[in-house]
């Protein structure tokens, strides 16, 4: 928005809002009961009384401290359901640098951030390709930032039309586009299957898609949202999503 990039603050703001709830859970895992962490199971049913076991794989912890630990195997990771904050962290740190070299490269924003969201698509399925024959879903789609970046990165075009694009009837078309792609995705891989051809290639296409198409509905609901001017609706979803219950709901469960 304006014109450089204060890496830095950037990182110290990123740092502050995640690292001072993230390593004291961590912490906590190594005090809990000596009887839970020595076999490294975490065992709900004797802490809260729900029938529910997490193996923690105690000795992989520094993996958690830098971040990293979801290249690990998914059954090998400790706290394996920080898997999304290992993503977040990395986009985090490597997205100003890259934003960076596009500003000294003199690289158009918009046209760099839709190439970058289209070769999302296809990592995804050169991974279904190449890597899953020999994987499994979890380990070789599920928790790995270059299968998942394209959320993000579509995040990150949708704030760059909130920002910069003044057009009201661009912002339109992006938002209608957001709607559109996956409805005409569902209806074209329906349509294919019943032609009965080349139902691998049908079954790769999905899976380099399913995952960003639920993400472009996410982020039609937000743009229709944070519109200055909206239909009764949208006035009405916004309200609901500004409740402060919900708010603090999100704060306790990030």
């Amino acid at each position: 928005r304006y014109g450089d990039i204060a890496l830095p603050r950037f990182y110290a703001r990123r740092a502050l809002r995640l690292l001072p709830a993230y390593y004291p859970a961590m912490l906590f895992l190594f005090l809990a009961e000596p009887s839970q962490v020595k076999p490294a199971i975490l065992d709900f049913n004797h802490i809260l009384g729900i029938d529910w076991q997490i193996d923690l794989h105690m000795p992989n912890w520094g993996a958690n401290l830098l971040y990293f630990n979801n290249f690990l195997p998914w059954d090998r990771q400790f706290m394996g359901w920080s898997w999304t904050l290992a993503i977040e962290e990395q986009f985090y740190i490597t997205f100003p640098l890259f934003l960076m070299f596009v500003f000294k490269r003199g690289w158009p924003l918009l046209r760099t951030f839709v190439i970058m969201f289209a070769l999302a698509f296809v990592v995804r399925a050169i991974v279904a390709v190449v890597v899953l024959p020999h994987s499994d879903v979890q380990n070789a789609m599920f928790v790995k930032s270059h299968t998942r970046y394209g959320s993000i990165q579509l995040g990150v075009i949708c704030a760059y039309y909130y920002l910069f694009v003044k057009d009201v009837a661009a912002r339109k078309r992006f938002i209608r586009w957001l709607f559109l792609g996956p409805v005409l995705f569902v209806v074209g891989v329906v349509l294919w299957k019943k032609t009965g051809m080349f139902l691998g290639a049908r079954e790769v296409t999905i899976r380099s898609a399913h995952h960003y198409l639920i993400g472009s509905l996410i982020c039609w609901v937000v743009m229709n949202v944070i519109e200055p001017v909206k239909p009764m609706f949208w006035r009405f979803v916004d309200r609901l999503m500004s409740t402060r219950i919900l708010f603090i709901l999100a704060q306790v469960s990030y």
